[in-house]
């Protein structure tokens, strides 16, 4: 029953330092590729990998024969398709008797189980956008074969990934004026890329024990307020200097999205939008973690503030 052979889709800032990270333990890893091999250089000398063509569903299944899992971790984009590649791959995948199936999630509670709310309804829990449709339409889907019992599926939470989200807020440095949501006060749970690997590896390696379940896993708890005050302290002039905070209402920033796409189709600003609440409006503090059931111990998990102060000195680096 243990999972040995991963098919493995996605190799960009995310999926291809956790595929590095992995590619260095038990598994045995076949990358699928649109492009010729020659394009992917960067790929880690130890995987495998083969062409696909997702149009193609008989090549597809032929790929994924023999295979124990699919683990999927793409560009989450407008216009990226990424759920009807997932869909194409999870009916391959079934029909090519793969066990297991890990969509491309990784980022906040878009199931519902684990965020403000313990009643999953209301006010507290993520509402209904079509920023993370893609992503519901393809747990929704594997939920429904996973009840069929014709494959199994899990998935991973881990928040606000500690190294790729500061992109994701204005920051000025010349002013030092940043434009935070909602003033940067709601808490929210960040995780490493270690630790998220250390959780997909534990996901792999305790099948089936972790099939048809969501993971929330992270390193702590922080706020875009703190960041801020840390770019504060960690001024190159040697002198904590104020910074101007400008607060972006997420629920009114989001209402004018969701109008808009009503009209037309989804663009950057909408997307960008639609995540901040998710990510940035105070949902996406876990009231359980499933860190050790993933073999993540207390002692190995990053010190968040550390990261922070290596990222605020990192960022006044280029910006200066």
């Amino acid at each position: 029953m243990a999972i040995k052979k991963v098919a493995w889709f996605g190799n960009g800032r995310l999926g291809l330092p956790l595929l590095t990270a992995l590619s260095t333990s038990e598994f045995d890893i076949t990358v699928l590729l649109r492009r010729p091999r020659s394009a992917y250089s960067f790929l880690p000398s130890s995987v495998r990998t083969a062409s696909v063509d997702f149009t193609q569903h008989s090549t597809l299944v032929d790929t994924l024969s023999g295979q124990d899992a699919v683990v999927v971790v793409t560009q989450f984009v407008p216009g990226s398709d990424l759920d009807r590649l997932q869909l194409a791959l999870i009916d391959a995948a079934i029909e090519a008797g793969v066990k297991l199936f890990i969509p491309s999630e990784w980022a906040p509670d878009t199931v519902g189980g684990n965020g403000a709310s313990g009643e999953l309804i209301g006010a507290m829990t993520l509402p209904p956008t079509p920023v993370i449709a893609m992503k519901r339409v393809v747990h929704n889907y594997l939920m429904a074969r996973a009840s069929e019992g014709k494959i199994a599926f899990a998935t991973i939470h881990p928040g606000v990934i500690l190294e790729r989200w500061i992109g994701s807020i204005a920051l000025d440095f010349i002013s030092r004026a940043a434009e935070l949501p909602d003033g940067g006060y709601h808490p929210f749970s960040m995780t490493s890329l270690q630790t998220v690997c250390r959780a997909l590896a534990g996901v792999l390696s305790n099948y089936p024990q972790t099939r048809n379940r969501f993971h929330y896993i992270a390193d702590g708890v922080a706020t875009l307020d703190q960041f801020v005050t840390i770019l504060e302290h960690k001024d190159p002039s040697g002198k904590t200097q104020p910074w101007i905070r400008k607060s972006i209402d997420i629920v009114a920033t989001n209402a004018v999205a969701i109008e808009r796409m009503k009209e037309q189709p989804m663009g950057v600003q909408e997307f960008l939008a639609g995540l901040r609440v998710p990510f940035f409006g105070g949902l996406t503090v876990w009231k359980r973690l499933d860190n050790r059931d993933l073999g993540i111990k207390d002692e190995d998990r990053v010190d968040v503030r550390e990261e922070m102060e290596r990222i605020a000195v990192e960022a006044w680096k280029r910006a200066n």
